[in-house]
């Protein structure tokens, strides 16, 4: 199941509202255009756009400066899942040794 995207982004090269590059490149005939500068979003929890400079991003960029909505979720693959679970596997045999001392 898919996690819906938090806020939606601008792309300039054709003025439309997409969740992710890969919704635009599904829907437009032509090649995305899109800067690291003024990036516009519009956060879908208070609908509010504001603007990002993505080459300065960092963490406490990660919410909306209206409603502080966190829209950077981290990405969970199938693969990401089974690593999840290895390591807290790896993680609780490495404490049931070291309890032991």
């Amino acid at each position: 199941m898919l996690v819906p995207g938090q806020v939606s982004i601008q792309f300039p090269c054709c003025k439309r509202w997409y969740e992710c590059p890969e919704c635009h490149d599904e829907r437009e005939n032509h090649p995305q255009r899109i800067s690291t500068k003024n990036v516009a979003f519009a956060c879908k929890t208070c609908r509010k756009i504001f603007v990002k400079d993505l080459s300065i991003y960092g963490t406490e960029d990660s919410a909306c400066p209206h409603c502080e909505t966190v829209f950077v979720l981290p990405a969970v693959t199938p693969e990401a899942k089974v690593a999840q679970l290895a390591l807290s596997i790896l993680a609780a045999e490495v404490s049931a040794e070291v309890s032991k001392f």
